[in-house]
């Protein structure tokens, strides 16, 4: 068996390739998106990357102040930008926007935007996921599809 390469050195620079995080993505999301734009996976891309690797490296709701450094740093994304695509955070953002999305087309392709992000989120695969958090990530998603008559009802 050949070793793991070294993490890349931390470069004050934003990498090659960096895709700007959508409005509503949230930060794992994300991240896939970028690692998947260098075509190589998710627990590769955290090694290399962010020098993440064993137990809970796929999580990155507790990402420690350097790693987030690094990461906005690397994708030239400000690291409060990136605090803000945490799920809390989203949630946060959501709760103030939702009566005001309804109103408007925009809105509502906003509120879809969140809905596949957090299918994601509640459904993707592996062993790295905490229940608690599924289960809430789910029961948001829910609420969303519950806001789908709402909407019907407001537009017409």
């Amino acid at each position: 068996m050949t070793p793991s390469p070294a993490p890349i050195p931390f470069l004050a620079r934003p990498w090659p390739l960096h895709p700007k995080p959508g409005e509503w993505e949230g930060l794992e999301t994300w991240v896939r998106r970028i690692a998947a734009a260098y075509g190589v996976g998710y627990d590769a891309f955290l090694h290399h990357a962010l020098g993440r690797t064993g137990r809970g490296a796929r999580n990155l709701d507790d990402l420690d102040e350097a790693s987030l450094a690094r990461l906005a740093a690397g994708a030239g994304v400000p690291v409060e930008r990136l605090r803000a695509m945490r799920p809390g955070a989203m949630m946060g953002r959501i709760n103030g926007h939702i009566q005001g999305w309804l109103m408007t087309e925009e809105g509502r392709a906003a509120l879809e935007e969140l809905r596949v992000s957090l299918r994601r989120m509640a459904y993707r695969g592996g062993t790295d996921t905490r229940d608690g958090y599924d289960r809430h990530v789910i029961a948001v998603q829910e609420n969303l599809g519950s806001i789908d008559g709402a909407t019907a009802y407001v537009t017409s």
